[in-house]
This record gives C-alpha cells, structure tokens and sequence, in this order.
C-alpha cells in the first residue's frame, strides 16, 4: 500500500503530465528536468563543495556524520542527454547521510552534443582518480547511479575490468537502464501504470546517445550485454512500476548464471527512480537507508 505522502506527490505528477503525448523536444527535457530538483527534500547536516577531478567539475556532498574512508561516487540519471550535478545535489545530500560518506557528483558531458562513448570515458576515468591514485590511496570507493547513471556506472566497471584498472569496492544501480535496445518486457507490461518515461521518449534519448543504431546492443552501451565476471558486488533496487525495471530482473538472471555477487530488491507500487523524493516520501527514504546497509555489510562499517 501506497503512503500517503507518495499517493499525494504520485498523483500531482499524474495531473501536471495530462496534457497527453507531445512531439519529443530536446529542450523542453532539458529545462523541465532542470527543475526536477524540487522534489527531492532537502537533507539536514549535509554541506555542499565543488572540486575538479579527472578534468571534470564535481558537486561534493559531505555529511556531518562520515568515515574518511568511504567514498561515494554517483553518476546523475537523464537518459543522458539531461539533468546535472546540480538536480541531484539533495538526493547525493540523503545518501551521503545514509553511507556516512562524502558523495561525488561529476559532471560528465551530455549527448547529442557528446555521444557514446564521451560520458562513458569521462565517468571512468573519474572513478580511475579513487580507486588508483595516491590522493583516494585507502578508500573504500563505491561507483552508483540513477536510471542512465546506473547504467553508466555498470558499463564504467567494465571498461576499467576489461583494460586492467583497479575496480570501486561495491556498485549501487538505482532503477538503471542496461539496455537501450528496449527489449525488456517491463515497457508494454508497465505502459499504462508507469508515472515516468514511455518507448517513443526512451527510443529518442537512444538515438541521441549513439552516432549508429547499431551500437545500441554494444555492452559498454546496453551493459545488460556485458559479462558480469570479474566485477565488484552490485546492489540493484527496482522498482515494480518502472518501465524498465526487466532491466534489472535480467541483470539479476544473468548474475545467477555468472555466479556474480549481487543482491537486489524491488520496491512495490514504486515508479522508475523513486529514490529521487528521498525526503518526500518514506518509501524512497527506505531505499537510501538499504543502499547505506549494503555499504556496511559489503565494504565495512568504518
């Protein structure tokens, strides 16, 4: 059953998104997601910095209560093409207080300005600045992401495991969009219960993200493709009513199969990237205590 708080907030983005299905305007997204901060709430005892590592400017989220140790990078959700640093700062705010650990927003390049794979290179060559140089040397480093985030931080893993780099101590994927094929059958199964995204806007992001369609089935694009063998732990969470979360159920067969460690809930009722109204709703701020959870039982309490 649905909280109250999440009944209310659900039902208002119903009644703002009623104007039915428009044509797919690139700039339109970008300033209405721009936006999207506002339904995060804001965390308490968390202060805010900006640094600049690997070349790239990055929000600092660091929470009154931390472990020097623990470091958290998370790479922004936005069908990568939308949102920053700057629309996930209270979100970063909520799960730097829930791992007891400074959170690391970079600002990775966007598409169709800089398609596949200028994010991709950009995000691991930022986790490459925790996990091998001297100045992170002892850090218990994990790599996280929201919806293409997720997706960005499962394919960043695999590129540093295929070219030898040390690897983040965990990863966390949040509603993560593994395949931008769009062959999972979650998007007809959720088409008409979902509160977020349909096929024409994921088709369209898709093509923005790629120079050819052909690349939409290589692993470091669609990481669903990829093996899993050699990787770190993953916590996945799902939500039921996402369009994409087969995503995460096939990811979670494909664990199985592999013999990879990875642990993953799905959230009832709960849209695509619920965990955004960390703050608003309890059901969201469930989910960010567990990712803080996993960080104790994966990588210490210290």
């Amino acid at each position: 059953m649905l909280s109250e708080q999440a009944q209310t907030l659900f039902d208002e983005i119903r009644r703002a998104n009623s104007g039915g299905a428009e044509a797919f305007n690139l700039a339109e997204e970008r300033h209405n997601s721009g936006q999207a901060g506002i339904l995060t709430g804001t965390p308490i005892g968390v202060d805010y910095d900006e640094t600049t590592i690997a070349g790239l400017r990055a929000v600092m989220a660091i929470p009154q209560i931390r472990s020097p140790r623990r470091k958290l990078i998370f790479l922004h959700g936005g069908a990568f093409a939308l949102m920053s640093p700057e629309t996930h700062s209270r979100l970063a705010g909520h799960l730097a207080n829930a791992c007891r650990a400074a959170v690391y927003l970079p600002e990775y390049s966007l598409a169709p300005e800089h398609p596949y794979p200028c994010a991709l290179e950009e995000c691991a060559r930022f986790t490459r600045c925790f996990t091998e140089s001297t100045e992170f040397k002892g850090a218990a480093v994990a790599l996280a992401g929201d919806s293409a985030g997720g997706g960005l931080a499962l394919s960043a893993a695999m590129k540093m495991r295929d070219e030898g780099q040390a690897l983040p101590a965990c990863l966390v994927l949040l509603c993560p969009w593994l395949d931008l094929t769009l062959r999972g059958k979650s998007i007809g199964i959720n088409r008409e219960r979902a509160l977020f995204l349909s096929r024409r806007k994921l088709e369209a992001f898709a093509s923005l993200y790629v120079k050819d369609a052909n690349q939409l089935s290589n692993s470091y694009v669609s990481p669903l493709y990829g093996s899993l063998r050699g990787l770190p732990p993953i916590y996945l969470q799902g939500a039921e009513y996402d369009l994409l979360v087969g995503d995460s159920t096939r990811l979670q067969g494909k664990a199985v199969l592999e013999e990879a460690p990875l642990r993953f809930d799905v959230f009832p009722l709960m849209p695509h990237s619920f965990q955004f109204f960390a703050g608003a709703i309890p059901e969201a701020d469930a989910a960010i205590r567990q990712v803080g959870y996993y960080l104790d039982q994966t990588i210490g309490a210290g």
